[in-house]
């Protein structure tokens, strides 16, 4: 379980501080750090090791938050696909897994968001 604290991941230790002590904000600036952060791994983990019967991927996670910053649901959708169905739907429900593992800042309440991922295979 990891927790985010404005510059990296880090092991959470249940603290709503990180490291400096100072309180994690959950804002669109520290979501967008977070994904940057992840989306090497989810390519590596959900794209690079899919079949090549897919050539192109579009998904969409609908993310919901809790108050502690666990992702306490995420749902994908394939929203486009170039080649096997099949192929694409496994990729969407292993981008949809990773980012079950996600701890964000803590927001005020349960929020929802929303991530797309694009995924496009080089020849």
């Amino acid at each position: 379980k990891t927790t985010f604290d404005g510059k990296r991941c880090a092991p959470d230790d249940g603290a709503g501080e990180d490291a400096s002590g100072e309180p994690r904000v959950f804002d669109q600036s520290a979501v967008e750090r977070l994904v940057r952060e992840k989306q090497g791994g989810v390519r590596r983990k959900c794209w690079e090791t899919a079949s090549d019967s897919v050539r192109r991927v579009n998904v969409t996670v609908t993310t919901t938050v809790d108050p502690q910053g666990r992702v306490a649901k995420a749902e994908p959708q394939l929203v486009d696909a170039d080649g096997s169905t099949d192929v694409a739907q496994m990729v969407a429900r292993c981008i949809s897994s990773e980012i079950q593992s996600w701890r964000f800042p803590e927001p005020e309440k349960q929020t929802v968001l929303t991530f797309p991922f694009h995924f496009i295979r080089q020849q």
